[in-house]
């Protein structure tokens, strides 16, 4: 068995997800010096060359990935194991739960993780809650990276390492604002050939396959991760974009956004809650999971 400190792990992995070790000083609050005395002890007991350092820049050598992503696995494992002991040594639950949603939901009544939080807090008061709201591909890398237990996102893809919890759909249509040049004309007069010539605004992360093809028909001039940036840039009146139903509707109500061909230009994604593989066994998130479940169970949209 090797005898590698944690703390060396951490510090390599930081290197790494910072691209270098004067990049990680501030990420480390140590110094360059420092970080390199410390990689070059852990590769000094691991017997191996993780990275190059020099004028071509910081650079993982294959024995080097390898360990990075085993010591993603092996610190997310250790942070489960120190909550679960840490619960089993109190009468009632405690610990840290992270929990990470995309934004642009608080509007939306079938996300019912209001509901969801009040119940887990009755269950759980002592438990110390983490609440980040951030883009899909953010918190897939949170979550393989450990930074967050949970995530709730539009599922468009499945990640071999992650597993899903279906929760409800979410409609999305093609929207324009009161001051784009389509918001007073006709469906009938909104031909694809016109739709082609508008700038598009992409979502700037990985899409399902309908609703890549639905995409690429566009003009894609601007692209945003956040719902609240895509709603930004269609507002200005130069660009045309695909929101949440939930998220426009009261822009649509007060006459700023309209939906265009709304019988064609539309698309619907799950909405799950996502964790990594061999995370079942903490306590903390298997509660949480299974009040999430409940709320929807007892209350289906």
């Amino acid at each position: 068995m090797l005898n590698v400190e944690l703390k060396l792990l951490k510090i390599f992995v930081a290197v790494v997800d910072c691209g270098g070790f004067t990049a990680a000083e501030r990420e480390l609050n140590l110094s360059r010096s420092t970080i390199s005395i410390h990689m070059a002890d852990l590769e000094h007991k691991l017997g191996m060359t993780l990275c190059s350092r020099g004028r071509a820049g910081f650079r993982l050598s294959q024995a080097g990935q390898s360990v990075y992503t085993a010591a993603l696995q092996l610190l997310a494992s250790a942070e489960a194991f120190a909550t679960h002991i840490d619960g089993l040594s109190h009468d009632v639950m405690t610990g840290e739960l992270k929990l990470a949603i995309t934004d642009g939901t608080f509007n939306d009544t079938n996300f019912r993780l209001a509901q969801s939080l009040k119940e887990f807090e009755k269950k759980a008061p002592q438990v110390y809650l983490k609440l980040y709201s951030a883009t899909q591909v953010d918190i897939e890398r949170q979550l393989s990276k450990a930074e967050v237990d949970i995530g709730i996102i539009a599922r468009h893809r499945s990640l071999p390492e992650f597993n899903y919890y279906p929760l409800h759909h979410e409609d999305n249509y093609l929207y324009c604002s009161a001051d784009h040049e389509l918001f007073s004309k006709q469906d009938r007069y909104i031909t694809e050939t016109v739709l082609q010539q508008q700038k598009f605004v992409h979502a700037d992360f990985f899409l399902n396959s309908l609703v890549s093809s639905l995409s690429q028909q566009f003009n894609t001039s601007a692209s945003a991760g956040h719902v609240e940036a895509r709603a930004f840039l269609i507002l200005s009146g130069s660009y045309i974009g695909f929101l949440p139903e939930h998220y426009a509707h009261t822009l649509e109500l007060e006459g700023k956004l309209r939906k265009l061909k709304a019988k064609v230009k539309y698309y619907q994604t799950e909405i799950a809650a996502v964790t990594r593989k061999g995370n079942q066994s903490d306590p903390l998130l298997s509660l949480f999971l299974a009040t999430l479940k409940d709320q929807y169970h007892v209350h289906k949209p």
